[in-house]
Order: C-alpha cells, then structure tokens, then sequence
C-alpha cells in the first residue's frame, strides 16, 4: 500500500477500548455453533446457562493435517478450517473498518496483503491457508486488493532485521535468523549478497521447532492445575472455591502470570518468588506444602540474573519460573547447534545470530 513511508501498526483492537496492542490473540469463543467474540473480547465472554462458552485457541499448527494426526486431536480438519475462517474474517472486517475511517484513499486503491506462513508448512497446506484467507473476504473486495503468501515466518523476520539493521551488515556476510514467537521457533539463513543496497538469498533450507511463549503459558496451567488439584484434595472444605480448576488456572495465567513472564529475568527485583492472585481463596489461606501463600500461588524464582550458558533442568532447581522456560529454550538451542554445525560444515563465510534485534557475531569460517 503506498502512502506510507513505514508500516503503521493497527493498535486499536475490540476489546481492548483505550489501550495501545501491537498484535491480537487467535482465540475464538463459540456459543453452541455461533461465534460470540474474537481476540481481545474472549477474555470477558463467559457464556450463558443456555449455552456455556467453548473457547478455541492455540489451533494455528493444527491446519496442516499431519500436525493435527500426530496431536491426537479430536478435531476434524474441518474444524479447524473453519476457526481460520472465522477469525479471518473478524480480522478483515476489523482491518477494513480501520482502514476506512484513517485512510479510505488508501483502501479505494491498490491493496496487498501480505502473509507469511510457518516453517513447517508443506505447499499443500500454504496452499489451504491462501484459500482460507480469500474466504474470509481479503482480495475480495475490490480488483486493486490482492493477496500474497510468499514468505515464511523466518524469512519475513530476516528481511525485517536486515532492512533495520542494514548498516551492520556487510555483502558476504551470513545471517542465521532465530524468530521465536507464540508457537513455533523459526530458523532461517540468509546471506547478503548485495553490494550497497541490502539484498538477502537464502543459504540452507529453513528449520521450525515446536517451541515458544504459548507453551510456556501451558507449562504455568500444568503447575498451576496440579496446586490447586492438590490444595483441594487436602483441604475438603475449599471444594466449592475450588470446583473449576482449568477456568482458575486461565484466569491466572492470562493475566499476573503474562506480567511476570515478560519480565523475568530482569535483575531489578530481588524478591524470591512470584506471587499470582487466585481471586477464589482467601487472603488468610495458606498452605506452603501446596506453594499457596496467603491464598496467592507461588512461583519460585532466582534472585540474580541466570547464567545464560546454562540451562536449568536439575530437577532439584529451585526456580521453578526457570523450568517454564528451560523446555522451550532447550530445543531452540538445540536447533541453532544444528543449523550452525552445518554452517561450519559448508563454509558460507562469517556467521551473525540474530534474535529480536540483537546482534552477535560469534563465528569466522
């Protein structure tokens, strides 16, 4: 879309009336078959009676369907086409009634929306996706409206970092991209082959793993279930404060708990352990054996920064924000030995790591 000299992000999404979001939560919640609300709104739609709300999220690898046959999923690939459509759809309509009210120019003339796709992705599913999209109604609308999915996810992270990074790279020089997001980890080599205008041509074939925040988030519901599913056998009498332990945990975890893991690992505070509001037990409960501390569930954590060439899987760690972590990090730095081993093996020239922004030059071959 021309008009612009950089991107400008949309910011003002349903749900969130007031506060500044660079991005939007996939998540869907249905009310028998009708779709009730989207992104931000799931948070405050608890259903009916009638109908009790059926929350669906954490669905974008499961549309290619050997993911969805190796997770045991009782969902149907239908299922999950149709959350794509829905959610498309939503973010369409949003994104066009944005557009209309701050650029209408803009939206009446050449139009292109771009999409990237997992790593992992066979052509068969990016295929899916494309048709997925234009059913949701992008690159209907007008003949000046197209869409494009061209670029994977790392491949559009390494374009992005070059583009902002340009002047600290020099032609002959290596990027090995490592673009972690919600679900997946992205790793894509790039080596720079322009001489005075940056110009990226990829190296190897580019690697994806199983690995991001979201399931760090699932790691916190584990622990978080398996407290309050303790502290409830032990003490009878909190059966009724305690009687839907998946919807307390939710709750915890998409709010304190996305604060606290955000800023872990910053060496500011030395308070020994996180502490996350359970509105449904008292202030006066404690029970330290089930790491609920004036009805707060505690989450332990190191005093002083971790020791980054470390990884804490000792089962006797104390840190149990760490472990939340350690899975995930585990298999990142797993797949970037690889990826650089192959490197080395190949002889591409000087290697630069790039990982949100940050630059370090760790190889010369």
């Amino acid at each position: 879309m021309r008009g612009w000299e950089e991107p400008r992000l949309i910011q003002d999404w349903p749900g969130r009336a007031g506060q500044f979001e660079s991005k939007v939560p996939t998540v869907l919640t249905y009310e028998g078959s009708r779709l009730s609300s989207w992104g931000f709104e799931c948070e405050y739609d608890y259903g009916s009676n009638e109908q009790p709300k059926r929350e669906r999220k954490w669905f974008k690898l499961l549309l290619d369907k050997e993911v969805l046959q190796r997770a045991g999923s009782k969902f149907s690939s239908k299922e999950v086409e149709k959350w794509y459509v829905d959610f498309l759809t939503e973010l369409y309509k949003h994104i066009k009634s944005t557009m209309k009210a701050q650029r209408s120019e803009a939206w009446a003339g050449k139009v292109q929306f771009l999409f990237s796709v997992p790593t992992t992705w066979n052509p068969a599913t990016t295929n899916l996706y494309e048709k997925l999209i234009k059913d949701a109604g992008f690159g209907k609308e007008r003949k000046s409206h197209k869409v494009s999915v061209s670029w994977t996810e790392a491949q559009a992270a390494a374009i992005y970092t070059a583009k902002n990074l340009e002047q600290q790279f020099k032609q002959g020089d290596v990027l090995l991209i490592c673009d972690s997001g919600g679900g997946t980890t992205d790793i894509a080599v790039l080596k720079e082959t322009g001489d005075g205008i940056a110009r990226l041509d990829e190296v190897d074939k580019v690697f994806g793993v199983p690995a991001g925040s979201t399931r760090i988030d699932k790691e916190f519901l584990k622990y978080a279930e398996e407290r309050l599913t303790r502290t409830r056998v032990k003490h009878p009498e909190l059966d009724d404060a305690l009687a839907d332990i998946e919807e307390i945990a939710e709750t915890m975890m998409k709010n304190e708990f996305q604060r606290y893991k955000c800023n872990y690992g910053e060496p500011i505070s030395k308070v020994p352990k996180y502490g996350i509001q359970n509105t449904q037990l008292s202030r006066k409960f404690s029970d330290p054996a089930c790491d609920i501390e004036s009805g707060k569930l505690m989450v332990s954590k190191y005093t002083t920064l971790l020791n980054p060439n470390h990884i804490y899987t000792d089962a006797r760690c104390s840190d149990t924000m760490a472990k939340f972590f350690d899975t995930q990090l585990k298999l990142i730095f797993q797949a970037i030995d690889r990826q650089l081993e192959r490197l080395e093996q190949s002889k591409k020239g000087s290697i630069d790591v790039v990982s949100e922004g940050f630059v370090v030059e760790i190889a010369e071959y």
